[in-house]
């Protein structure tokens, strides 16, 4: 408390309350702390309740219950965190721990989740025993508090990653600090993954610089039991420090909810809820109130878990997902050169024929297939497809959110496909000025990179409801060269859709068509909630 409100007097029992400006901004603070001891069992529990009240009207209430079981010679220590506000979007939160958490457990002597230790940052093995180390705490039936094991690859990370700005060690700090107490970071040297691999088998292991997220329960005799491990590729974050915290941090934020406190949890809170109140006389009323609140907290913890196991299912789903885009990528590469070879032997022909020359290479072969996540497909258009699409550097918006999600992989691939698609379209005006809309060329060109003609995929044009809205409107007029625009800036209404489904963070792209110079501008690649329209 003292390391964020320096200027706050925390009382040791009672109330303080300030009003202080971070960052610009103001926030009212509040914090209680209240201390209680039990006359007829061995226990002695405190609660400190912190409430920061910001200026947009978002409040964030942090409380700290620790107790202390003289009986069985236990301490423990329960953080709740929550927030509510108007504008809060829990799909595009990306939970963090407090950093209480993280304080305490600096502090803490042998801080531990039941028998198991809670590691205080990342923790390193080495060699072939470390990595059979790793293998055994990982496999352990006991274990319930996630373990996120990195494989080390120094060459992978100087390739996909930062080195003049960040280390490999920054990133795994960083979702060290972002999940501290809810999970353990431990990091695999390369004869410790080989090793780890051998022990777990390739469907549990982990290799080349990724990182894996291991939940409870993992079974190593089961290979359908891996992909409730989420693997994260390289490629995936090591491109942006915060990337990996993010993704963690989202993957857990359902694992954390659903944890049950300790038995002694319901006698310490009735305790201090007891002293609170000042009402001992009416123990009958707090006994109900307490059972109705265990009723209800048990009922959250039962929807809290069917929502994980949903996450779990549609974490199935994704991965399912992301095979079939794979298999579509090379059967469409194959259907492009297959068209390729048909177009060089007609032109051979006809060269033959007529004495012409033959023409050059398609550049199209230089161009890669697969994109791992959304920020990878907008710097692969930059690089590859710049001839033809125009990405300002304003269009992108938080991308760093579409890499942590869930789907981060296949909308990537699909935001990749998308580009490649509107390059193709461009192209194909190039070759023939006269060459039809977007949406007519997708549906009859028969081109292999042609994106799906059809609504749930595609628009043109937005709604009248979305035009005739000043606001709504105004947020659809998008960047573009000044050869289309003098302003730099025309009103967008065609945009696809990367996802169906995905809510407010299900990503667009709106798009403008230089019919003139035979190019495709992109205005907006980003989640929907930035382009809300009447049904959302």
């Amino acid at each position: 408390m003292h390391e964020k409100y320096p200027g706050l007097a925390v009382p040791e029992n009672g109330t303080a309350e300030a009003s202080v400006h971070t960052r610009g901004a103001r926030r009212e603070v509040d914090i209680s702390v209240q201390s209680a001891a039990g006359t007829a069992e061995a226990l002695t529990a405190l609660r400190a309740t912190l409430t920061e009240a910001y200026s947009d009207g978002s409040q964030w209430k942090t409380t700290l219950r620790v107790w202390q079981d003289h009986t069985a010679g236990d301490g423990f220590a329960w953080v709740d965190l929550s927030v509510v506000g108007e504008d809060i979007n829990v799909r595009t939160l990306t939970p963090a721990a407090p950093r209480l958490v993280r304080t305490m457990l600096a502090h803490a002597v042998a801080p531990r989740v039941e028998a198991h230790p809670i590691w205080v940052g990342p923790r390193t093995f080495t060699g072939t025993e470390g990595g059979e180390e790793l293998a055994e705490l990982i496999s352990d039936f006991d274990r319930t508090l996630p373990t996120v094991v990195f494989a080390r690859d120094d060459a992978r990370f100087a390739d996909l990653g930062r080195p003049d700005r960040y280390s490999f060690d920054d990133v795994v700090a960083r979702v060290a600090v972002k999940v501290a107490g809810v999970a353990n970071i431990a990091i695999l040297d390369s004869p410790g993954a080989d090793a780890f691999t051998a022990a777990l088998g390739n469907s549990h292991g982990v290799w080349d610089g990724a990182f894996r997220v291991y939940l409870r329960n993992l079974d190593p005799a089961a290979p359908d039991d891996s992909w409730r491990h989420r693997y994260v590729t390289a490629d995936r974050y090591m491109g942006e420090q915060l990337t990996a915290a993010n993704i963690v941090a989202r993957m857990l934020s359902t694992i954390s909810p659903t944890r049950r406190p300790p038995e002694s949890y319901a006698r310490a809170k009735g305790l201090l809820d007891i002293d609170r109140k000042g009402q001992r006389d009416h123990e009958q009323l707090m006994s109900y109130a307490d059972s109705e609140i265990e009723r209800l907290t048990q009922e959250i913890i039962e929807l809290r878990d069917q929502v994980g196991a949903r996450d779990e299912q549609i974490l199935g789903f994704e991965i399912d997902q992301l095979e079939t885009l794979q298999q579509l990528e090379a059967v469409t590469e194959n259907a492009r050169k297959l068209r390729q070879r048909v177009d060089f032997c007609e032109h051979n022909h006809t060269a033959t024929v007529t004495g012409s020359a033959l023409p050059a290479g398609d550049p199209l072969d230089a161009i890669p297939t697969t994109a791992a996540n959304s920020s990878d497909a907008v710097a692969k258009a930059r690089q590859y497809l710049s001839d033809r699409l125009v990405i300002p550097d304003s269009a992108p918006k938080d991308l760093d959110k579409l890499d942590s999600a869930v789907n981060s992989s296949s909308w990537g691939q699909h935001a990749w496909r998308a580009f490649r698609a509107l390059h193709a379209y461009a192209r194909a005006l190039e070759a023939d000025p006269t060459t039809r809309g977007f949406w007519q060329w997708c549906e009859h060109s028969h081109d292999p990179l042609a994106w799906p003609a059809r609504n749930k995929r595609l628009a043109m044009t937005e709604s009248d409801s979305v035009i005739n809205n000043a606001k709504r409107r105004a947020r659809r007029v998008l960047p573009v060269s000044r050869e289309v625009a003098d302003g730099g800036y025309v009103f967008m209404g065609a945009h696809m859709k990367i996802a169906e489904g995905g809510g407010d963070l299900a990503p667009r792209i709106y798009f403008h068509v230089d019919t003139g110079n035979a190019k495709v501008h992109v205005g907006f690649f980003g989640p929907h909630s930035h382009m809300r329209n009447t049904r959302s």
